[in-house]
């Protein structure tokens, strides 16, 4: 990826599974490069029963070597597992700031980091385990330089 170059958009589906709407507050991004990433949402202050929204997510570097970024969502959650899966896991790394609940109108944030290698792209799934019925995943691909 070039400095300056977009990324494809990387998508993450909210989905309401429950039976009850669900409050959804504020969408944001964070750490330390957050301004190397934009955000775009249908989402609203509240999701309906079996309702769905998106937020994409596309980076575009200011500079080279490694950059990380997060994107917080207000819900209520009680998380149970987070793990980073698949083939090419071992490329990336996860930290957060959920612990294992989340009250309602609480945020938090998880920063994915990639580590590089040389010409090939990497991907994997991270699984967050919780009180929707789920899990939550999202795709992670990367291509190193």
């Amino acid at each position: 990826m070039e400095v300056g170059s977009p990324s494809a958009a990387q998508i993450l589906t909210i989905t309401n599974v429950s039976a009850s709407a669900i409050a959804l507050g504020t969408i944001s991004l964070t750490g330390a490069n957050a301004t190397d990433f934009s955000e775009t949402t249908t989402c609203t202050t509240s999701l309906a029963p079996a309702g769905a929204c998106t937020v994409s997510v596309t980076f575009t570097p200011a500079a080279l070597g490694a950059r990380s970024g997060s994107v917080g969502i207000t819900a209520a959650l009680s998380i149970s597992a987070i793990t980073i899966t698949g083939t090419n896991a071992s490329y990336f790394s996860e930290t957060n700031t959920w612990g294992m609940s989340l009250a309602a109108g609480a945020n938090c944030g998880a920063t994915i980091n990639f580590t590089p290698a040389p010409k090939r792209q990497r991907t994997a799934t991270l699984s967050i385990a919780d009180s929707a019925v789920g899990p939550q995943t999202v795709a992670l691909s990367e291509t190193g330089k």
